[in-house]
């Protein structure tokens, strides 16, 4: 019964609503996450340590998106958000499409499960690194990137944990 109440305790953290400024809530995950850890830690085999496992790994879950404007100027930097949830350092190629790809592309929304052999096939025109300011929180966070100059073209940038974009391993994306 003790776990199973850590466990109600910690969903009900995970649920109360934080938004930025409202600093009574900020710290929800982590208190969540400490729950759940007690109770994996005293009663491992218990039916409410269980459901804690289930809750932590969705609090340690690891996410990221990017988020590009459709059209840029051509022989100008443009910028590119990044949302991203405990994720340390993502890796980015530009890879230069052909007008038969975009369709292609446009019926995946972004996600795809040959991510990886699309990206062998294309040549990088442009690839960087991005370190990600470290949380502690758990929650998902917004920063933007900019990318260099590309001249008149279609592209698509890849985004991935795993610098050799290997969706196998870790998650890649692409916008």
């Amino acid at each position: 019964v003790y776990t199973q109440i850590l466990h109600a305790i910690a969903s009900w953290h995970v649920q109360q609503p934080y938004e930025t400024g409202q600093e009574a809530n900020r710290n929800n995950l982590i208190t969540a996450k400490e729950l759940c850890d007690e109770a994996i830690r005293r009663f491992p085999k218990s039916y409410g340590a269980a459901h804690c496992k289930v809750l932590l790994a969705a609090i340690l879950e690891k996410n990221f998106s990017v988020q590009v404007e459709l059209v840029n100027l051509p022989g100008q930097p443009s910028l590119m958000k990044v949302n991203y949830r405990n994720v340390g350092k993502l890796y980015f190629k530009v890879v230069q499409l052909e007008e038969a790809d975009i369709e292609a592309l446009h019926n995946r929304n972004g996600y795809s499960e040959d991510g990886p052999a699309f990206t062998k096939r294309k040549k990088s025109v442009l690839s960087w690194s991005l370190a990600l300011p470290a949380t502690e929180d758990y929650r998902e966070h917004t920063t933007e990137t900019i990318i260099s100059k590309l001249p008149l073209g279609y592209y698509a940038v890849l985004a991935a944990e795993d610098e050799k974009f290997d969706k196998g391993k870790k998650a890649a994306v692409y916008a």
